[in-house]
């Protein structure tokens, strides 16, 4: 068993240093990048973030799958490709002997492997635990929200539908009014829905709920919840790289911007959003969790 689990050592060494230098190169992207639209680095941390879910085995495979030209290629080429694709070769164990394992250092070597492995899955456990413990305080809160079927929030929500809606998105967004104290986000990954607390209406002008609404809305569109979902899954797996957890501020941080662009872009004014997102933030709380786009 512990020399089946270190056979995988070699090619899971390669697979962390090629996605660190995938997630490294996209960095210089976004700084190359920085006074472009902020979802295209968006899209460029999402691409980095799902390096680390595909092997780069997988994209050679793929690649060797498209068509290409037959020409001779210098052997200088494939040594390049060789050396990126597998720094770490793969190691051959002795065989078996029916030699007892005398010293300390032997046996440590022979339970390390299943030793790095419960490591792992206790790591992964305790991460879907603290997210599982954190959704399941807010769906009590979601579970007390009523839905909204007059009002001015309600209002206003289908009129941008109707007007900003793009063309694959055909279905209406629910309205939920919470008379809890949280933040107005879009809960739900696979049926969002929009949660507004009804105390900050009364805070608010008609165009100011309308600069958040167009905020949200602008998640829903550009499906920010799945694309935080599929990172989560990235944390959950490579919970012991700093640079997952790193590259979910920086997500966060491009993903807000690319949204307060498209409020902007749909015609809102720059300083009344900027009105409405500080009177939000003397009201509400930091979200509980990071996939919740709000």
């Amino acid at each position: 068993m512990n020399s089946y689990l270190a056979s995988f050592g070699p090619a899971i060494a390669n697979h962390l240093w090629q996605s660190t230098a995938f997630a490294v190169l996209a960095w210089l992207f976004t700084l190359v990048l920085r006074n472009n639209h902020a979802g295209v680095r968006y899209s460029i941390w999402l691409a980095a973030s799902i390096k680390f879910l595909v092997p780069f085995s997988v994209l050679v495979s793929v690649g060797n799958l498209l068509p290409y030209s037959h020409q001779p290629v210098t052997p200088v080429v494939y040594s390049a490709m060789d050396i990126v694709e597998e720094p770490f070769a793969v190691m051959a164990l002795p065989p078996a002997t029916s030699v007892q394992v005398t010293t300390l250092g032997e046996r440590a070597v022979a339970v390390l492997p299943a030793c790095v492995g419960i490591l792992w899955l206790a790591g992964v456990g305790v991460v879907l635990f603290g997210w599982w413990n954190r959704w399941r305080v807010l769906s009590v809160s979601l579970r007390r929200a009523t839905v909204a079927i007059e009002g001015s929030e309600r209002e206003i929500l289908r009129r941008l539908e109707s007007e900003y809606a793009p063309k694959r998105h055909r279905s209406v967004l629910p309205l939920l009014m919470s008379a809890e104290r949280m933040e107005p986000g879009i809960f739900g990954v696979f049926r969002p829905a929009l949660v507004w607390p009804e105390q900050l209406s009364a805070r608010l002008d008609d165009e100011h709920i309308e600069s958040i609404i167009a905020h949200e809305l602008a998640h829903v569109y550009r499906r920010d919840n799945q694309t935080a979902l599929l990172h989560m899954l990235v944390e959950a797996a490579f919970w012991f790289h700093p640079l997952v957890w790193w590259m979910e501020r920086q997500m966060i941080k491009e993903r807000e911007q690319a949204c307060d662009e498209a409020v902007v872009e749909m015609g809102g004014s720059a300083e009344t959003y900027a009105e409405s997102l500080l009177k939000t933030c003397r009201f509400c709380i930091e979200s509980p969790l990071p996939c919740v786009a709000g």
